[in-house]
């Protein structure tokens, strides 16, 4: 959620679960490079990959992000070896609503999925992430494209928020400041912990 703040910049500092601080635009271009470099690789040993100059990336942002974040990400990509002119920004709910159109009503057999390609239907997306829950509202029109009714909006209110909040019962049943105490006689397992919920708040 770091990148959603106004003061976002290449040089800003983000700190990892054990309190480490590392520039975000390294983390987040190793992260993209390493991704592209295995999405590149596994094409090759597919044989489906002729020519890397072919290949065109969407990389999804939360519907939240202000302009700032967008181009913070776009840089990062760029940085990880992707062209500008090879590269397109998605919403991440549009994207999941484009995929709903494109896959088989074998793979998305739930409610009234059927009619998610039929024009006229107009529908939800909601995108339940790690950090932000993102909506958008499509119409379906004629030859299958789609229209958006209201603009894609969100806040964060995705998984982490509920691991935090898992934390914090630590103490709400044991009493203030357990939770501090706990971490420093052994933050291992109150890792293990949080771990084994995320695990459980998961599965399907």
């Amino acid at each position: 959620m770091e990148l959603q703040s106004e003061e976002m910049h290449r040089n800003t500092l983000i700190k990892d679960i054990s309190g480490k601080s590392l520039p975000a635009m390294d983390v987040f271009s190793l992260s993209i490079k390493y991704l592209k470099d295995h999405f590149l690789k596994t094409l090759n040993l597919r044989g489906v990959l002729s020519n890397p100059e072919n290949v065109k990336f969407v990389l999804k942002v939360p519907a939240i992000w202000n302009d700032r974040s967008k181009q913070f990400m776009r840089i990062a990509a760029i940085e990880a070896g992707i062209k500008d002119d090879h590269l397109t920004l998605a919403l991440e709910p549009e994207a999941a609503s484009i995929y709903c159109q494109r896959e088989s009503a074998e793979k998305l057999s739930f409610g009234q999925q059927k009619k998610l390609t039929k024009p006229g239907t107009r529908y939800l997306v909601a995108d339940i992430g790690g950090g932000t829950a993102d909506f958008s509202v499509h119409e379906v029109e004629n030859g299958g494209t789609l229209t958006e009714l209201y603009r894609a909006s969100g806040g964060p209110y995705g998984g982490i928020y509920v691991d935090k909040e898992y934390l914090n019962m630590y103490d709400t049943i044991c009493g203030e400041g357990a939770k501090g105490k706990a971490e420093k006689r052994g933050y291992g397992r109150i890792f293990d912990n949080n771990e084994r919920f995320r695990s459980q708040k998961n599965a399907p």
